[in-house]
This record gives C-alpha cells, structure tokens and sequence, in this order.
C-alpha cells in the first residue's frame, strides 16, 4: 500500500457513520487502540470487499487529549507512521491527516472505537495503481 493511500486510508478510516448518537469528547477517546477490524468496500460495487488486516497489514492509532494523533500501518517488517489531528463534537468526528479533512462519526463502547468511513474513502481494489471510492470499517480496542 504505498504512503498516500495509508495517509487517505487513516483520515477515512476515521470518520464514523453509526446509528449511535453517544455524546463523545476528546478525553472519552485517548489512548492507543490497535485494528481488531478494517476492511474497505467497493462504492460501485458493494460486493468487493477487502479485509487488509487479514492481508497481513496491522493498524494501531494513538489519540491524545490535545486533539492529536499518531499511526502506525506495518506490513511484515515495514512501519509506516503519521500524524495528524480530530475534533469530537458529540458524535461527529473530523479527521486530519495529510491535509484534507474527513468527517462522519464515531461510537464507543467500553475500549472498543467504531467506526465506519462512508465518503472520501478511496482503495485499489484490483492492485492497478488507481484508488477507488470506498467505504472503511473500523474497529480498534484500546491496548
């Protein structure tokens, strides 16, 4: 997965569209949550799926109470880390890592985040070098 898709991947992955309608702030979040779920779906066509943790890949992601973020996306030996910031308002959530902002919105239950990206999620689902509308869910637990 080269950097630029990482970088879109993380500022999709989260944005959340849940049902729920918790009320969440920055401080109900911080911490460092590692994928146990992450898998992109194919806008044009709902039935392309890819599960990128069982391709191998792991995901983990540090919230910081000043509205910072750290990731770190490994694959084999190969780390590739970014930085970025979020904003919680109630439930929405704005994301921000390598320029342009995603938004959507976020539920949590115990130290399981989820999330789910419904726009400005892009994947290359056939490995042809071109990055595909998708959506992305997310579920990361607090280590």
């Amino acid at each position: 997965m080269s950097r630029s898709l990482v970088r879109t991947t993380l500022a999709l992955a989260l944005v959340v569209s849940t049902a729920c309608s918790e009320s969440l702030a920055p401080d109900d979040i911080v911490g460092t949550y590692d994928a146990t779920t992450m898998v992109f779906t194919s806008v044009a066509d709902p039935n392309t799926t890819a599960d990128v943790l069982a391709m191998g890949y792991t995901f983990t992601i540090q919230f910081n109470a000043n509205g910072t973020l750290s990731t770190a996306f490994t694959l084999g030996g190969s780390t590739d880390t970014d930085s970025g910031t979020y904003m919680i308002d109630g439930s929405n959530f704005t994301l921000t890592i390598g320029g342009d902002p995603s938004t959507g919105t976020i539920s949590k239950s115990g130290d399981r985040l989820t999330i789910m990206l419904m726009t400005g999620v892009e994947f290359d689902f056939n490995d042809d070098g071109t990055d595909e509308p998708a959506t992305l869910r997310l579920v990361v637990e607090r280590l």
